[in-house]
């Protein structure tokens, strides 16, 4: 908008090519013809334009077509989602009848924010310009979407237009002049796959002496190097088929893709007459190792020497040990506590790795590692709303205790006779997390005390749509997790049993109401209870 502005600045009747803008027949303006505005996203906009299983793909578009299909594959696609605080997960819009207020939202309830797919959504209707820009120019659309990676054209489609037009043409016969619905061209890459309406994919020279993108995609096998690459290209240029045929003749070991990656870069340069680099010819070289002797080292020196080295390695990021300044930025706002604990599991990772009993997954690890790292430096957890313990020190079993619920609910004034009886005064919340983590979501129960209300279930589990897999999105973060069910057991009316037998809380049996609840949503699906409900 501050570019529309300042063209719109820019513009004088008298010197009309100082500015994108020309006059429009209602004394407003509009946008030059041949200037056309495109958007980049690097990933599937989240809310309705990430609602889609990433492990399935959709039939292709024919190449040039530019038409829009859309997919509408269960209920809750097609709907306004707005994100979780703290966090780039979404979830379905509530009744609009609600106001959030600030002090609301300091104890607990959810802030409501537009989400990305929506946020298009809303452009390709009444434009990029906003309300204000909307009094002197005519709406500016988008001429295209392209997205880096997690592209569906049918998802996308649904998401940033096609929804709109979902029950026929009566959105667009009611919309006022100059405002339509825009279905911009779409396009990007699905798991590394290019896609969609853009024709500029293929190899060999163009007619003026240019060069397209071969794209040729290496497919590595589990048993390599003992089973070479496979590579394709996207192209049907004999000559970069020829190249790929040429790499047959290379020798078998363990620089064999460095191998096929300088045969490759070598007959390309040749191919286009381009200069090759020399670091080229390196690239299947050995790296330089230290010329030495160690007949006269002691096994107890070789065991130091490993510990040594076995202190500066974590087995699981398998990243470059960052310069001093990118360590610190990491750490700044974690108190040393927190640092201590980081540290206590780093370690702990590093004994399992050298013991051979690792445990989890890398993908896994490395988030939890990023969700602990986030809530520590939270203002929220510092503010002591919840607090966090890692059960036997493990990352994958966590503790979480909510400390403060809204002041004017009834679950607040429990938890304050629940102190004076027993001496506790927050809610306990186990999390338990799987080696798919963040593609599945973490498995959520009640611990402590027991609670009636609150969509709270037997055995202690919580029926909560975006604790499921048909709710769960990867880009959730676990502090908006937890912030969303302290919202909910207040939203829910959630009250203390006191007195009640604590042992009807069990892990075997939420797990028993956890399989129900998903069984039955999954056939009847999801709502919103009604505000008289909470």
């Amino acid at each position: 908008m501050r570019f529309l502005y300042s063209e719109l600045l820019k513009y004088s009747p008298d010197e009309p090519a100082d500015s994108l803008f020309m006059p429009a027949q209602d004394n407003r303006l509009q946008i030059k013809p041949g200037i056309t505005f495109h958007l980049y996203i690097s990933t599937a906009p989240c809310g309705d334009g990430a609602l889609f299983d990433k492990s399935c793909s959709e039939p292709p578009t024919m190449e040039g077509d530019e038409s829009h299909h859309p997919l509408f594959e269960n209920p809750k696609q097609g709907k306004l989602r707005t994100k979780v605080e703290n966090g780039e997960g979404t979830i379905p819009v509530e009744s609009s009848d609600i106001v959030p207020t600030w002090d609301g939202i300091q104890h607990g309830e959810r802030l409501r924010t537009m989400s990305c797919s929506d946020k298009i959504l809303r452009w390709n209707v009444l434009g990029l310009q906003g309300a204000l820009l909307s009094h002197f120019i005519h709406p500016v659309y988008l001429s295209s979407i392209t997205l880096g990676y997690l592209y569906s054209h049918g998802h996308l489609a649904r998401a940033v237009c096609c929804r709109m037009s979902r029950d026929g043409d009566e959105l667009r016969a009611a919309l006022p002049y100059p405002y339509i619905l825009n279905h911009p061209l779409l396009s990007g890459e699905m798991k590394g796959v290019r896609t969609g309406g853009w024709s500029g994919v293929g190899g060999g020279g163009g007619d003026n002496g240019s060069v397209s993108d071969p794209a040729s995609n290496p497919s590595l096998q589990e048993s390599y190097p003992l089973v070479p690459p496979i590579w394709f290209v996207e192209s049907d240029d004999p000559s970069l088929a020829a190249v790929l045929e040429r790499l047959v003749d290379l020798k078998k070991g363990s620089t064999l893709l460095l191998q096929h990656l300088k045969r490759i870069i070598s007959d390309l340069c040749k191919l286009y007459n381009l200069p090759q680099h020399p670091d080229v010819e390196m690239l299947d070289q050995p790296l330089p190792t230290e010329q030495s002797t160690r007949d006269d080292v002691t096994s107890e020196e070789e065991d130091e020497e490993m510990a040594e080295d076995n202190e500066d390695l974590d087995h699981y990021e398998m990243k470059e040990e960052e310069p001093a300044e990118g360590k610190k930025s990491e750490d700044e706002g974690i108190g040393k506590e927190n640092l201590a604990i980081l540290e206590k599991i780093k370690k702990n990772q590093r004994q399992d790795y050298l013991n051979g009993a690792v445990s989890g997954s890398v993908q896994a690890t490395d988030r939890l590692m990023k969700e602990l790292r986030d809530i520590y430096r939270s203002e929220s957890f510092k503010a002591g709303n919840y607090a966090v313990e890692l059960v036997n020190d493990s990352l994958y079993d966590w503790n979480v205790k909510i400390l403060k619920v809204d002041q004017d609910s009834a679950l607040h004034n429990d938890l304050q006779i629940l102190k004076e009886k027993e001496g506790v005064d927050f809610i306990l919340l186990n999390f338990s997390f799987k080696d798919n983590f963040p593609f599945d979501p973490p498995f959520v129960r009640v611990v402590s005390p027991v609670l009636s209300g609150g969509y709270v279930l037997g055995g202690g589990a919580i029926c909560m749509e975006l604790l499921t897999k048909q709710g769960w999105s990867s880009a959730y973060s676990i502090e908006s997790v937890i912030m969303q069910i302290s919202a909910t057991l207040v939203k829910g009316k959630a009250r203390i049993q006191f007195g009640a037998n604590k042992s009807q809380y069990s892990l075997s049996r939420a797990q028993q109401s956890y399989k129900s609840l998903v069984q039955i949503h999954e056939k009847n699906g999801w709502y919103t209870p009604p505000k008289e409900d909470g």
